[in-house]
């Protein structure tokens, strides 16, 4: 871990101002930070969503991903899951896709990741974006104009003005007013014109104040048929502290303590973009305004933060501040022509301008229709009263960077007041939410829980536990729990959803049961509703999305194709040393008079009416006692009840004489059972056992389109038509890169958009475009 040296610029800022030098060090526990890339953010019911996450370590080293497994949720507003899926992380990144249900209704959707190492933490560590999901068989709701109270929202930087103190006041005029708007004026008490404000088409405008005590202050909005809106200006506060900061023009941060309550003792706190503390420095309020300054670069890039608490460790203040600072990786996206025809050849050539020391990109790369993909050019309005949403759009800095100065300034007001209205605060700087209950999945998806005795519901140790898994080709892992009573087990190479089987060998007259953990987090942040923002000025854009996608399902057109699983890893035996097939001798009325008589080398014990195996192995000389017993891969510990199964329902038994090591377990040969019926022989499980069907990982799908290689291919009568040309999440350039796609036959705009993050942290974005046309 780095040990950064914060050099404080020393300067005599004003006659009420301290300054002061202080070393800050990182801290040795890693946070996994998760930014997810999707191919648009507007899909329509039965669409698929294609999309690439990046997964690091708090320093930004792509390379050293913690964990190998990321969970992916789609839910909406109501906290109800919709999708569930786990994905294969591989260095660091991992892409797949989501089939959207065709039950969902027109709106926004929530679309998170996180890991189950994760899960320690509260759910505002997890990446959270917006998604807008249409159902286009139903008329778009009504859109309401205007997402505040007021004509004219006033937010002053840290929530408060100070006298004589200059802060940056953000404003913003609904979309009603702001047609109609001819200018922004502010006015002081007296009605006299202080200052003009610039404001954006979507109603934003920010200036300086400098307050003072006497006065009252107000926003004047002008409208083009000379009517005027008047709103007062939040007044100079008399008491209380605040924190402000600004990066000036040489790469310095100035950070800012404004207090009216003198002769106080606090700390001041720095937490990094990943919520780890940086650094506590003791400070003492004998000023107005206590000034501190910094070099920026010894920030992480994004969204870091400052807070002031007191000796009790509550927080009196706080403020979050951007670091844009970015090494920039200029990219050049060339196509032959902008204008192509339906079911021609694109040839794209992406060149990186530098590539400073990263040495190569990963990029995905998304060709789709113009209008589905909203990465915005300016403040995305929709997204500013959710906090939760604000952090993670923070994350994908590649668009913030987009921006200028003053909207990442107005962003970061509404940031500033979102977090400090609610309990986002306490939980982003609280401590961990399941003390380290959740271990990093290294290997593959996991499934863990916790023996209890049920007489006394306490949790039991030492107590091993059998997991059995039986889609294609079985697996059986062993395990014990330890002194919590917990165990868990690593599935591995497994798809899709799998029936698993899960027992423990407990003592006879014991009464015990397992309780399985939830692998999916049921952890919600603080989510504010946000309303639907496509309005019927939007209609012809989804209906042509719309036949689109009718097209592609009627002509079989979709790129998505399903890729086979990997290779598993089962537990599994060599050819096994004896095979007895039942149907091959003559019946018998009894398993243990047909295991006495057809199956060699095991032989049947009996003391006072309860039975045992062994398993003989002649070359070795030794007799293995109390052997693996496994009914259609189901673990039987008494033998009394396998038993108990009749000759007719066996297909086979199989007889391995030799041990094997499974993991710290020695197992003593295995004798396996068969059976040709749907119940396992009729057999009785083991105390406590359970079946349950458990979500492993999610098939891929490469994303292939129509080729037109051919006059044939070319000139043929099906129909192709596409919202999305092209998908590609793992493209890798280090000089001049080229990749090729056909058109459909839909004629229109098609955005180029290419966006990733380098191995050393660094994000890029460029947007690029093209037309078909007949």
């Amino acid at each position: 871990m780095n040990k950064v040296l914060f050099i404080v610029l020393m300067s005599l800022i004003s006659i009420s101002a301290v300054s002061q030098n202080y070393d800050i060090n990182l801290p040795n526990e890693p946070i996994e930070q998760i930014t997810v890339h999707t191919d648009r953010d507007l899909y329509l019911t039965g669409e698929k969503i294609w999309f690439k996450a990046n997964c690091f370590v708090s320093e930004g080293e792509i390379e050293h991903n913690l964990s190998n497994v990321l969970y992916i949720e789609l839910y909406n507003r109501n906290r109800e899951y919709i999708v569930k899926r786990k994905f294969n992380i591989s260095e660091g990144n991992t892409y797949g896709s989501i089939d959207i249900p065709l039950e969902f209704v027109s709106g926004n959707y929530f679309l998170r990741a996180y890991t189950q190492y994760l899960k320690n933490y509260q759910s505002e560590y997890y990446f959270t974006s917006l998604l807008t999901i249409i159902d286009p068989r139903i008329p778009l709701p009504e859109t309401h104009n205007g997402i505040h109270k007021s004509q004219v929202e006033i937010i002053p930087q840290g929530g408060m003005l100070h006298e004589g103190i200059t802060s940056n006041v953000v404003i913003k005029v609904d979309d009603n007013t702001i047609s109609k708007l001819d200018k922004a004026t502010i006015l002081d008490g007296d009605k006299v014109n202080i200052t003009e404000v610039e404001v954006s088409e979507n109603g934003f405008g920010i200036f300086d104040l400098t307050p003072e005590n006497s006065k009252n202050y107000f926003i004047q909005l002008i409208l083009n048929n000379n009517d005027t809106i008047v709103e007062p200006i939040p007044p100079v506060s008399e008491n209380g502290v605040y924190i402000k900061s600004k990066i000036s023009s040489n790469e310095k941060l100035i950070v800012d303590i404004i207090s009216k309550d003198l002769a106080q003792d606090y700390n001041l706190v720095f937490k990094s973009n990943n919520f780890q503390t940086q650094e506590e420095v003791p400070i003492g309020i004998e000023k107005e305004l206590t000034q501190f300054t910094y070099p920026i670069g010894s920030f992480n890039k994004g969204v870091n933060y400052i807070l002031l608490e007191n000796n009790n460790g509550d927080i009196v203040s706080y403020h979050a501040f951007f670091n844009s600072v970015n090494e920039e990786i200029d990219l050049k996206i060339n196509t032959q022509k902008t204008n192509y025809s339906p079911r021609e050849l694109v040839e794209l050539t992406i060149s990186p301008e530098n590539l400073i020391n990263e040495g190569f990109l990963n990029v995905s790369v998304s060709v789709v229709k113009k209008g589905a993909s909203t990465y915005p050019n300016d403040i995305p309005t929709h997204i500013l009263n959710s906090p939760q949403i604000l952090a993670s759009y923070f994350n994908n800095v590649d668009l913030v960077n987009q921006l200028n100065k003053a909207d990442i300034e107005i962003l970061m007001t509404y940031f500033n007041k979102e977090i400090m209205n609610g309990k986002y605060l306490s939980n982003l700087f609280g401590k961990p939410a399941n003390d380290f209950q959740w271990i990093t999945e290294i290997r593959d998806v996991s499934i863990s829980g916790v023996v209890f005795n049920k007489r006394n519901n306490l949790p039991v140790a030492n107590i091993p536990v059998y997991i059995s898994v039986f889609k294609e080709n079985p697996q059986i892992h062993i395990n014990r729990t330890n002194e919590n009573g917990e165990f868990v087990f690593s599935l591995n190479k497994f798809v899709e959803s799998q029936d698993i089987f899960l027992c423990a060998k407990t003592p006879r007259l014991s009464d015990f049961e397992i309780r399985i953990n939830n692998d999916f987090s049921h952890n919600f942040s603080i989510l504010n509703n946000i309303s639907l923002s496509i309005d019927t000025s939007s209609s012809r854009l989804i209906e042509e999305m719309f036949v689109n996608l009718q097209a592609g399902k009627s002509f079989k057109t979709e790129a998505g194709k399903k890729q086979p699983p990997s290779s598993n890893f089962p537990f599994s035996f060599d050819e096994p040393q004896i095979t007895i097939r039942l149907d091959d001798y003559v019946s018998t009325s009894s398993l243990e008079t047909a295991i006495r008589e057809f199956v060699p080398a095991v032989k049947i014990h009996e003391e006072r009416g309860v039975y045992s195996l062994s398993i003989t192995n002649n070359r070795a000389r030794t007799t293995y006692h109390y052997p693996l017993i496994l009914v259609d891969n189901i673990p039987i510990f008494n033998v009394n009840d396998l038993l108990e199964v009749a000759p007719p329902s066996i297909e086979k038994i199989d007889v391995y004489k030799y041990p094997l090591i499974l993991g710290d377990n020695f197992i003593n040969g295995t004798f396996i059972l068969t059976t040709n019926t749907k119940d396992f022989g009729g057999i009785k499980m083991p105390k406590g056992s359970i079946f349950l069907e458990y979500q492993t990982i999610s098939p891929s799908y490469s994303f292939e389109p129509q080729k037109y290689s051919s006059s044939y291919k070319k000139s043929s009568r099906l129909a192709d038509f596409r919202n999305l040309l092209y998908w590609n999440p793992n493209l890798t350039i280090n000089n001049e890169t080229s990749v090729s796609f056909y058109t459909s036959d839909h004629c229109s705009e098609y955005d180029i958009i290419v966006r990733g993050v380098s191995k050393n942290g660094n994000v890029f974005y460029k947007k690029s475009s093209l037309k078909v046309s007949k």
